[in-house]
């Protein structure tokens, strides 16, 4: 149980450092296209 607790804290963090990557790659995108 507590393997697949930490795989699932691992993903959750993952998900959230794709999600902000893509964020900041996102704006960085925007900002190139304004300037």
């Amino acid at each position: 149980m507590l393997f697949l607790d930490r795989r699932k804290s691992m993903s959750d963090a993952t998900v959230i450092v794709l999600a902000t990557m893509v964020a900041v790659f996102g704006l960085g995108g925007l900002l190139a296209a304004l300037v």
